[in-house]
């Protein structure tokens, strides 16, 4: 039977830059961030980086929305492009749901992989992304930034948690 236990939660009473969980034990198989966030900028996108390291991601990733698709792919980035934030072309009451799974993140033998899902209500589309962390190292901290810098930040109200999984 799987166990899914909660390992931190961040609810933003004030806006903020980035929200980043660190000291991550190294205790469970898999990770999982879930998500629910605004930001006071209209594109959305927001950054995800692992231990601090600004540099070895790729990425995948693929939207959908009422009347088109679309896909793209990135190699040698700073960041993890995504997930998603509702930005100011919708309602301040709505906020984007996303849930990343980051897979075997203790594992020191291979490579951290990850995979996300999030709907933005501007479009509206739902984004599903995967990518890569070219790093045997064991994630011990995630930091996630309000992707489009200068005064841009995620917004009051926004809530992050942060859950451990395993398997038994």
């Amino acid at each position: 039977m799987a166990v899914i236990e909660a390992i931190e939660t961040v609810y933003l009473e004030a806006d903020a830059v980035s929200v980043t969980f660190s000291g991550i034990p190294s205790t469970y198989e898999h990770l999982q961030l879930r998500m629910s966030g605004h930001t006071n900028y209209g594109s959305r996108s927001g950054w995800t980086t692992l231990n601090g390291d600004s540099s070895n991601y790729m990425l995948h990733r693929m939207s959908g929305g009422s009347t088109s698709v679309a896909g793209w792919s990135y190699a040698g980035l700073s960041y993890i492009i995504g997930p998603y934030l509702t930005g100011t072309n919708a309602s301040a009451a709505e906020y984007a749901p996303s849930i990343v799974d980051i897979l075997d993140y203790a594992n020191t033998n291979k490579n951290t992989t990850l995979m996300y899902t999030t709907y933005t209500q501007g479009g509206p589309d739902v984004f599903f992304g995967s990518a890569m962390w070219d790093n045997t190292a064991a994630i011990t901290s995630i930091t996630y930034t309000e992707g489009a810098g200068g005064s841009y930040v995620i917004t009051r109200g926004s809530e992050f948690t942060l859950y451990g999984l395993n398997s038994s």
